[in-house]
């Protein structure tokens, strides 16, 4: 009885299933299945991976939308920290990959897949949604925008790369020349969603709500599944309160549709929708 016990203990922590981070290998073989190519973008503190086209088309247009990935795994446990924050299926790569404009590029968090001596955990926890992260997205974004000339992005962010696509159109709107934003099951207050989930307030992150000004002349569609119980409804709804002009701002909720599941299938017509302009 006494072996019997022993082995449920040890199997209960050592037999439980762990989620396989993706891989820059597995990056680049799912990229080069789309005729696309990794890179990795060095900046002050980071450096980050990128998707895009291996060769630049020839003729383009002259707005590039952006994908920016969600938060990955971020934690092991409720209580442990992952060692970074790769996601295990990276869902913003994949709309981006369905997505038929040619004028793409995708952008990974920071830490994710590609690690720097600056990559503290806080970088994925309380601090996900700090300055630093946000400065780093946008120095990628306008390295790319600049080396293939285009004049306007357009920003699609998942999960919990809504709010980093939020902030980057509400501090670095002008200077990127923000013409829209997309999300996809969004975080788009932090700290509504630390409220509902009883998690530790994200301290050291910045929060979208707190830009209602120069976020509310900025068109955006925003998607949700209606089964999805990690960012619900209530997320957009406690967002949208804190504007006091909302016409530019549209809910799609999306039914039969989870936080991970059934967004790739649809997102080729969901893409296509018209923006609030």
């Amino acid at each position: 009885m006494r072996w019997i016990l022993l082995l449920f203990v040890v199997c209960s922590s050592a037999c439980v299933p762990q989620l396989e981070q993706m891989s820059v290998a597995e990056v680049d073989l799912l990229s080069h299945e789309h005729g696309y190519i990794h890179r990795i973008i060095a900046v002050e503190n980071f450096s980050l991976l990128t998707v895009s086209s291996e060769v630049p088309p020839v003729s383009h247009g002259k707005v590039l939308r952006v994908y920016i990935e969600g938060d990955g795994l971020a934690w092991r446990t409720r209580r442990h920290l992952a060692a970074h924050p790769t996601p295990v299926n990276p869902l913003a790569l994949r709309l981006m990959l369905v997505d038929p404009s040619p004028d793409k590029l995708y952008i990974a968090r920071p830490c994710q897949f590609v690690q720097t001596d600056f990559c503290h955990p806080r970088f994925w926890s309380t601090d996900r949604y700090h300055a630093d992260v946000i400065a780093a997205v946008a120095e990628v974004l306008m390295r790319h925008k600049q080396a293939h000339g285009y004049a306007q992005v357009e920003l699609v962010g998942y999960s919990g790369g809504a709010s980093v696509a939020l902030l980057l159109a509400s501090v670095y709107g002008e200077v990127l020349s923000v013409l829209s934003v997309r999300t996809v099951s969004g975080n788009l207050d932090p700290t509504e969603f630390c409220k509902l989930h009883h998690v530790t307030p994200l301290s050291g992150s910045l929060n979208p709500v707190d830009f209602p000004d120069a976020l509310q002349s900025i068109p955006q569609l925003h998607f949700v599944g209606s089964k999805d119980t990690v960012v619900p409804v209530d997320i957009f709804y406690s967002y949208l309160k804190h504007f006091s002009e909302s016409q530019l701002i549209k809910l799609e909720v999306v039914p039969d549709v989870g936080h991970h599941n059934g967004w790739v299938d649809q997102w080729l017509r969901l893409v296509q929708q018209p923006l609030p302009y």
